[in-house]
C-alpha cells in the first residue's frame, strides 16, 4: 500500500479527486475509463478503513469530465446526456429492490456558471412525489416512480455543509 499522506490534506466534494490511479488502498476500488469520449471516473468505498481513509462514506461514486457545456454541440450535449442517464439507471439496476423513489440533490452555486449544473438540472426536473397521494390518477399518467427534488445550495450560500 502507498502513502496517501497527499489524500488527507485535501478538501473536495469529489471522491475521485481524493484518488489517484496510482494509489492502492485496501477498502477502496479505482478505476478511470473513456467513454464515448469522455473520461468516467468509478469509485467503490467498501470497508470501514477504505471510508477513513479518503474520508468519504462506504458506496459507489461516479464522475463524468467533461467540457464547458456551452463548448458542446446539440449532437454532443445529447450524448451527454445519454451517457448520464445511462450511469444513473446502473445505480438504479444495481438496487435489489425496484425503484419505487428518488432524492435528486443538485449541489452547486446558481450564481456560478461553473458550478450551477447541480441547481440547473434540478430545475429541469419534475418532482412527482407529492402526486401519489394528492392525484394518484395524474401520477399513475406521467410517473413511474416518486421524484422528489432539492437544490440546498454550497456552504458559502448557507453556513451548512451539504
Amino acid at each position: 500500500m502507498k502513502n496517501a499522506e497527499s489524500t488527507e490534506a485535501l478538501h473536495t466534494d469529489l471522491a475521485c479527486e481524493r484518488m489517484r490511479a496510482d494509489l492502492d488502498l485496501a477498502g477502496v476500488e479505482y478505476n478511470e475509463c473513456e467513454e464515448d469520449g469522455y473520461r468516467i471516473a468509478r469509485l467503490t468505498v467498501t470497508s470501514d478503513a477504505g471510508a477513513e481513509c479518503i474520508g468519504k462514506p462506504k458506496g459507489r461514486y461516479v464522475t463524468v469530465s467533461f467540457p464547458p457545456l456551452y463548448e458542446l454541440s446539440e449532437e454532443d450535449a445529447a450524448g451527454l446526456a445519454g451517457l448520464l442517464s445511462r450511469l444513473i439507471g446502473e445505480f438504479t439496476a444495481a438496487q435489489s429492490a425496484p425503484v419505487r423513489s428518488v432524492l435528486a440533490v443538485g449541489l452547486g452555486n446558481r450564481y456560478m456558471t461553473s458550478d450551477a449544473i447541480g441547481p440547473e438540472s434540478i430545475r429541469a426536473m419534475l418532482a412527482t412525489r407529492h402526486l401519489r397521494q394528492e392525484d394518484p390518477s395524474l401520477f399513475s399518467r406521467c410517473a413511474e416512480v416518486e421524484i422528489a427534488l432539492l437544490s440546498p445550495g454550497v456552504m458559502a450560500q448557507t453556513g451548512i455543509e451539504s
